[in-house]
């Protein structure tokens, strides 16, 4: 609101900014384009989560990165806003806030006409678990809000991918 009537400090302050900009030097990725062949019907989100990361709050901070055809769409890391009692239930947080997050950029393809399935690759065997079967089963403590994609992955609307960890048997 305060900007819809520019002043004389308002023009000072964008020189300012245009002149600071101009002397700084910049870091530019640049995507080339793909041939459009894939071999893969799908984008990928990876996933990790650490259990109790904060030494205060006990909370969990999980990270994601997007992957499209191989090129970076999106990464970001965040803390969880659930506590989570077990590093399983952690990694099958991240799993839900990938899965939302995945919903989200399919739903910007299919405005392009791009067709995808979401395939989410985590390093957890529990969380894939927790993912591919129905209801709460043993974790009772695990909040309802988070089910919904075990509906997902029921009908096939996401894939959950195990990945292999260096020491895996």
């Amino acid at each position: 609101r305060k900007f819809a009537v520019p002043n004389k400090n308002f023009y000072n302050r964008l020189k300012r900014t245009v002149s600071y900009l101009v002397g700084v030097h910049r870091l530019v990725h640049e995507y080339k384009w793909g041939d459009g062949v894939s071999d893969e019907d799908c984008f990928d989100i990876y996933v990790d989560s650490d259990f109790a990361g904060c030494k205060e709050t006990r909370r969990s901070t999980s990270g994601r990165v997007v992957l499209l055809d191989g090129r970076l769409l999106k990464q970001l890391s965040k803390t969880h806003t659930t506590l989570a009692l077990s590093s399983g239930e952690a990694e099958y947080y991240a799993i839900v806030k990938a899965a939302s997050c995945a919903i989200g950029i399919k739903n910007i393809l299919a405005e392009l006409q791009i067709d995808l399935k979401i395939r989410i690759c985590t390093d957890a065997s529990a969380a894939k678990g927790i993912a591919n079967r129905k209801g709460a089963g043993k974790i009772r403590h695990i909040e309802v809000s988070q089910l919904w994609v075990q509906d997902k992955v029921q009908r096939g609307e996401l894939e959950i991918k195990k990945l292999k960890v260096p020491g895996d048997m």
